[in-house]
């Protein structure tokens, strides 16, 4: 496959775009990434480059902010509840995929992300059961297996959790990274990872690397108010990309 200059350079500045949020608040790259992109190369490409990329990313900033990632909120709260949501998400890939679904889901991610920006400004303090936090994590993982953009529910449930907007970054990053790994390897192992595959993460990968810097300047720069803001807007707009 000949890839089309115009639509790489397109697809590279989406990626710059995507991966500078993703280095700000620990999400926002896969879903933006895949939804935009999706415009200018097809999927069973896309997908398989984009997590290898978001592995590359998440893997750095999991090694640079280790200090920072609560070990049993991650292992105990999400992962047992995500890992199981991806597996069937995989298995299921060929019942569950569709337009309906995603967009469901979508308008259900920026209801309740508008609800979180208003209560920022109102200062309501809201709660999620933990059965319906646990929910969030085992559908965000089913989500995240059929599209690779389980994010946003991923992100509306840890944000209801103790943690500081460093902290929040790094569960989420040492999250992503793990699923990245086992993601990869069931597109290795299951033939679709190819040489294209490989030539396009090459290609994309500057926009990575220039996104990572410009995300953990901004990252540096924002209050924790102004980041639960930034939080929830990107939130809005990856559920709009959603539908």
């Amino acid at each position: 496959m000949d890839f089309v200059l115009s639509d790489t350079l397109l697809m590279a500045g989406i990626v710059f775009f995507s991966y500078t949020a993703q280095s700000i608040s620990g999400f926002g790259s896969t879903v933006i990434a895949v939804t935009l992109g999706a415009h200018f190369f097809p999927l069973h490409l896309l997908i398989p480059s984009l997590v290898f990329l978001d592995l590359l990313l998440n893997g750095y900033l999991t090694a640079r902010y280790a200090g920072h990632v609560r070990q049993r909120i991650l292992w105990v709260q999400i992962i047992p509840f995500m890992a199981a949501g991806v597996a069937a998400g995989l298995l299921l890939f060929d019942i569950l995929a569709g337009p309906v679904l995603k967009k469901i889901l979508g308008l259900f991610v920026m209801v309740i992300s508008a609800r979180e920006v208003v209560s920022l400004f109102t200062s309501s303090q809201k709660t999620v059961h933990p059965i319906v936090q646990k929910l969030f994590f085992t559908l965000a993982g089913v989500i995240h297996g059929l599209y690779a953009s389980g994010g946003p529910l991923v992100v509306y449930a840890a944000s209801r959790l103790p943690l500081d907007k460093t902290g929040f970054r790094a569960v989420l990053t040492a999250l992503w990274s793990i699923l990245s790994v086992l993601m990869t390897l069931f597109f290795i192992l299951n033939g679709q990872w190819t040489g294209e595959t490989a030539r396009l993460t090459l290609i994309l990968l500057p926009g990575v690397a220039a996104g990572l810097i410009a995300g953990e300047m901004l990252h540096k720069r924002l209050t924790e108010r102004h980041f639960r803001f930034f939080v929830y807007i990107v939130l809005f707009a990856a559920g709009a990309t959603l539908v």
